[in-house]
């Protein structure tokens, strides 16, 4: 999994995430009685009461074996780690070598691209 800095996460992409906690030295961990998550990133957003402090909104945050239909919106601070979902990137790379392997051998060009 590649993780994805809080600055960097992108409207519309869907992300694991991981709750965070302190240990007895303030080391950021990761929290073990939370399992991971997943939610799409809708957008930054600072609330008034927070003092500048932004939150990053997500709708169907849910655990990853759950339904998409069981997620709700949430606004999440610090204390989480965000890994972008590579599988929908994988699946469509793979797709898009059929087709242009499919579109060579039609039309007869070994240079074809789509």
């Amino acid at each position: 999994m590649k993780e994805t800095l809080y600055e960097d996460l992108e409207p519309g992409k869907t992300y694991y995430i991981e709750c965070l906690t302190e240990d007895e030295n303030k080391n950021y961990i990761r929290n073990m009685s939370v399992e991971k998550l997943i939610a799409t990133f809708v957008k930054h957003e600072e609330i008034e009461y927070s003092n500048g402090f932004k939150f990053a909104f997500f709708k169907e945050f849910r655990s990853i074996r759950e339904d998409v239909k069981k997620g709700y919106d949430v606004r999440l601070g610090l204390l989480w780690k965000f890994y972008e979902v590579l599988k929908h990137k994988i699946q469509n790379n793979m797709e898009e070598r059929g087709c242009n392997l499919i579109l060579r051998n039609i039309i007869g060009d070994p240079h074809f691209l789509y």
